[in-house]
């Protein structure tokens, strides 16, 4: 689905470019960890905007199916609108294009009923705490059935009480449609990165970002392994902060 040979992503300084070279095929999930200011989201908005013909990545998403939550979701929670409206929005915006459903997938309305948002579709967004405004964000990222699907530090997204059932809708979203996951970490060891690591061990690979001055970088993709304790880290001893 996504093949990147020598992708070139400009950082703005000379001295800052990079190029990524990997393959990744349906149901994949890739990590991009490192540190900010390593360029890992600006790949990323380089990889979402590339429409044209490139000789240097092949993508048979089209830009519809793909979907992407940044790492700060601004969003004005006074307007008036209901839980209902406020999912339904990207399917709206996609309709203006082609023609297509007006209601809700039906897996979405199986995972509300099953959800702690049962009941609560046409309450105001206000109404809402903020972990349940975060999972909106989350499960509206997913409405409109992506294949390739990009959240940007998505545990900055989440409070406790929804982080485990936000895990288990993105576990059960891979499962249904299979789409290429990209997750934007800083760690190897986060919660998430094991989850994942741990359900997906041969679908799951990583692009490891660093802050280098003066030095172009190539950047390629690797596979995980797991030490003894449990954690996964390179499968190459690459040193870094992130053994």
């Amino acid at each position: 689905m996504l093949s990147l040979n020598a992708f070139p992503v400009d950082l703005g300084k000379e001295t800052q470019n990079f190029t990524v070279t990997g393959d990744w095929s349906q149901g994949d999930v890739l990590f991009l960890i490192g540190p900010n200011g390593s360029g890992k989201t600006t790949f990323i908005r380089n990889l979402l905007l590339q429409r044209k013909k490139n000789q240097k990545i092949f993508c048979d998403v089209s830009p519809f199916q793909r979907s992407y939550l940044p790492q700060q979701k601004q969003f004005n929670w006074k307007i008036p609108l209901k839980a209902q409206e406020f999912l339904r929005d990207p399917l709206q915006r996609i309709e203006k294009r082609f023609w297509g459903r007006s209601a809700l997938p039906q897996w979405v309305n199986e995972y509300i009923q099953t959800s702690n948002l049962k009941g609560r579709e046409h309450c105001q967004l206000k109404s809402f705490s903020g972990g349940e405004l975060q999972q909106l964000c989350v499960l509206r990222t997913l409405t409109t059935s992506p294949m390739l699907v990009v959240f940007d530090e998505l545990e900055n997204h989440l409070d406790t009480a929804v982080f485990l059932p936000i895990l288990e809708l993105l576990y059960a979203y891979h499962q249904r449609f299979r789409p290429v996951m990209i997750f934007i970490e800083h760690s190897m060891t986060s919660p998430l990165v094991k989850f994942f690591v741990e359900r997906f061990p041969s679908q799951s690979s990583f692009l490891e970002f660093r802050c280098q001055d003066n030095e172009d970088r190539d950047i390629c993709k690797q596979n995980f392994c797991w030490a003894p304790e449990g954690i996964p880290h390179r499968s190459t001893q690459i040193q870094g902060p992130y053994l």
